[in-house]
């Protein structure tokens, strides 16, 4: 404890503490505060929701079932490289052997173009083989039409959609396409406002 020139205790030299006193006393609090919630809420597991459906019972799909994109006959415009097209489409799956063949709706990528594999859309479809150091460019459409065409009737969309969120009063079904992992340029991959609407094409 300090005092001052007037006798009274100087309260600024009191009040220091160092930083690993302050990252101390904070680890303390922290704990503190999870330990009522972690004693006060069960463990939530995933598969308590569908108590009736086997595990395991479906195999790792291969490319021999799957979609595998074939590149399209033509260069890539500007870049010259090899160029994919993939449509983004609503269609169903069996997701698992309960719930019987094409029982579950999805939305997801189809190639164009097939080179191997199911030429129906499949879940984790399509794959796109390609070789590291190799530049490749892919235009996605969106055909969540009823047709997949440009005239089709808008899709339903397969989940609610909150419209008071800011920017989701616009038209349905618009999407965006982000790539996790590859080199990919900042403007062709996928930020909050980089959607296109039905039968719009990205590339």
């Amino acid at each position: 404890m300090s005092f001052n020139e007037g006798g009274k205790e100087d309260v600024s030299m009191t009040m220091k503490i160092t930083r690993r006193q302050f990252l101390k006393g904070a680890t303390i609090a922290g704990v503190g505060m999870a330990l009522p919630l972690k004693f006060g809420v069960r463990d939530a597991h995933a598969f308590y929701q569908s108590p009736g459906l086997q595990k395991w019972q479906t195999t790792l799909r291969g490319i021999e079932t799957i979609p595998v994109a074939a590149p399209d006959a033509f260069a890539a415009p500007v870049t010259g490289v090899t160029h994919y097209t993939i449509n983004i489409q609503q269609f169903t799956d069996e997701l698992h052997p309960t719930f019987g063949p094409n029982s579950t709706t999805l939305r997801g990528f189809h190639p164009a173009n097939i080179l191997v594999g199911s030429a129906t859309p499949k879940h984790l479809g399509g794959i796109i083989v390609a070789q590291k150091g190799v530049p490749i460019q892919i235009t996605f459409q969106n055909k969540l039409t009823s047709n997949g065409l440009s005239g089709g009737t808008p899709l339903k969309s397969i989940i609610p959609v909150d419209t008071t969120i800011p920017g989701a009063n616009q038209a349905q079904n618009r999407i965006a396409v982000h790539n996790h992992g590859g080199l990919v340029p900042w403007i062709s991959d996928g930020g909050p406002f980089d959607w296109w609407a039905q039968m719009a094409r990205m590339g």
